[in-house]
């Protein structure tokens, strides 16, 4: 990657240990000749996006949640986001809060590489006109609402039906998101730099609807038959459904762009973090 003059540093909101390591943050880069500012995470999306657009890199100081919403705000900007980690699974986020210094300096140095993941982009359309849009990171949600009951939700893939699925709920997520709640609902782990989208439906009616693998090209329709439901956005926005209401959800051409260093892989991070469990201690590098 081209050589680092300015860097973002986004952090968890209210969350003193992570503002505190942006002033620690800010002055190490200082002493090495690196200029940086520092906002929250809840700064408004385009703000945010204003402020990114003029850094070299965006160093985000949270947890995994963080990382996702951050990455949702900046869906489009062609910067490449890092991560130091105040979360607990902290899969997301390549650095240590305790040892970010190393990589950091791996990043001067141009020694990480920038893996280009896939966002998706939502529509919802109520009577045949939108009514709200966004972007998603992880995944977007149509689920059921207040009631405890089986929610229909017809599937449509390129045009083509595939029926009427009686679930809890139905997932679309991107590969960096099929390891948080599609991977609950029993949905497949996609490697990072597998260009696909996931459809998994949640708790099926007599498992009448197998999770799939889908191009990233395809283009997904959900349409609601229930009177009660909900579309959820990276498990941190909602919004309410009706009766008839149209969820269109795509890819982005525009990926986010995410830096992660060269040694370790995604397979032992999977073991690290308790994706996979075996009787084996994991060796550490």
């Amino acid at each position: 990657m081209q050589s680092v003059t300015s860097i973002l540093l986004v952090t968890k909101t209210r969350h003193a240990a992570a503002e505190s390591t942006a002033v620690s943050v800010a002055r190490w880069l200082e002493a090495r000749g690196v200029a940086s500012s520092t906002v929250s995470a809840a700064h408004p999306a385009r703000e945010l996006a204003d402020r990114a657009r003029a850094a070299d890199v965006v160093l985000i100081l949270g947890g995994d949640g963080t990382f996702v919403g951050v990455g949702r705000k900046l869906a489009g900007i062609d910067v490449p986001l890092l991560g130091i980690n105040f979360g607990q699974v902290g899969f997301l986020t390549e650095l240590s809060a305790d040892d970010w210094q190393p990589g950091l300096e791996r990043l001067l140095a141009g020694k990480m590489i920038t893996r280009t993941c896939v966002l998706l982009a939502w529509e919802l359309l109520r009577d045949g006109k939108t009514v709200a849009e966004g972007h998603a990171a992880n995944d977007v949600v149509v689920g059921r609402g207040a009631i405890a009951r089986v929610l229909p939700v017809r599937v449509f893939v390129d045009g083509e039906d595939m029926g009427l699925v009686r679930s809890d709920g139905v997932i679309v997520s991107t590969p960096l998101g099929s390891s948080g709640y599609a991977l609950s609902a029993h949905g497949p782990l996609v490697h990072p730099d597998v260009r696909a989208l996931t459809l998994t439906p949640i708790s099926p009616f007599f498992k009448s609807f197998p999770p799939m693998t889908l191009p990233v090209e395809a283009r997904i329709r959900l349409e609601t038959a229930a009177p009660d439901g909900s579309l959820t956005v990276d498990g941190q926005e909602g919004l309410p459904l009706c009766a008839g209401d149209v969820v269109r959800v795509r890819s982005l051409e525009a990926g986010l762009r995410v830096l992660s260093r060269t040694t370790g892989t995604y397979y032992r991070r999977l073991r690290e973090r308790g994706f996979i469990q075996t009787d084996e201690p994991t060796e550490r590098s």
